[in-house]
């Protein structure tokens, strides 16, 4: 079995340390047949890292740290890391016929040979780079296995979203299509609130709010708290879609209570919040786990 050259699938080091031709040829196709054949390895928390990790060619390097924090919440430990990732490294090398962990060559200032050191196993998924200032290890995936899971459709391009991602997109919301939505929001809300208790053809519910420029700063609190996600599916708000079922939408987690306040408001897809209407958030995700899971019964005709 042979594989193309895949220079792209490393990355220089400060301290002239040399690709390591083994791991170099490593290409997307030997990934997929690893994980065709060894699916029960892409755990949960395995792709969790790997959605959280930052890609090629664009995102820095980062500690497996921040990276377990984004995937999983404050209190993760780097150590979450370095368990998912060997549980998967080390057979992964095996398959890729690698008899021992492969070593990279250093170098001189003038290009001579200083000596071999050993890499370890996971170099085969992942490219290191020593921050010598801070004295850390930084991270990034390789091109050739983010493809492969790509391609399986364990990950998505979009990274999961950190506090400096969501800062830059909401505070103050400068965004002009976040604060356009942010008004839209506003003025649906005032609305319902304004026709309450009004007759027409039948009598709108009683609602109210605590005064616009107070639902306005909540709206873009909660933009913020949730990570510009959807509160019931999870999902990333559009902001720039023309699709309305994807925009943001502003939703009482108790549909019973007539208050717009901070405590009973959260932003949701305006899909999910028709989905949702008056029930509650445990039966709205019992709907959400059968329909996306598709556990239903099929009837032939």
């Amino acid at each position: 079995m042979s594989y193309s050259f895949h220079a792209s699938n490393s990355c220089p080091h400060e301290q002239k340390r040399a690709h390591c031709p083994q791991i170099d040829n490593l290409t997307t196709g030997i990934f997929l047949e690893f994980f065709l054949s060894n699916r029960a390895l892409l755990s949960e928390t395995f792709v969790k890292l790997m959605q959280a990790a930052p890609k090629p060619p664009n995102d820095a390097f980062e500690t497996a740290a921040t990276i377990c924090q984004r995937a999983f919440g404050d209190g993760c430990s780097h150590q979450t890391w370095n368990m998912a990732v060997a549980r998967v490294a080390k057979p992964f090398c095996r398959f890729a016929g690698f008899e021992r962990i492969p070593a990279f060559q250093y170098f001189s200032q003038e290009g001579v040979s200083i000596g071999l050191d050993k890499a370890v196993w996971s170099d085969a998924l992942i490219n290191f780079h020593r921050d010598v200032d801070n004295k850390r290890w930084l991270i990034r995936l390789r091109p050739a296995l983010v493809e492969a899971l790509l391609q399986l459709q364990a990950i998505t391009r979009d990274r999961v979203p950190t506090q400096e991602d969501v800062r830059s997109r909401v505070l103050a919301c400068r965004c002009d299509n976040i604060t356009a939505h942010v008004n839209r929001m506003v003025n649906l809300v005032a609305n319902r609130v304004s026709s309450s208790s009004k007759i027409r053809t039948i009598v709108s519910p009683t609602r109210h709010m605590d005064g616009r420029e107070q639902l306005r700063s909540t709206i873009i609190s909660q933009f913020s708290s949730q990570l510009c996600l959807c509160y019931l599916c999870g999902g990333l708000l559009q902001f720039d879609t023309d699709n309305k079922l994807l925009h943001p939408s502003v939703d009482r987690i108790e549909s019973d209570c007539d208050g717009y306040d901070e405590s009973n408001i959260r932003i949701a897809h305006y899909a999910c919040n028709l989905a949702k209407n008056e029930y509650s958030v445990s039966q709205f995700k019992e709907w959400l786990g059968i329909a996306q899971n598709g556990d239903s019964i099929a009837y032939s005709t």
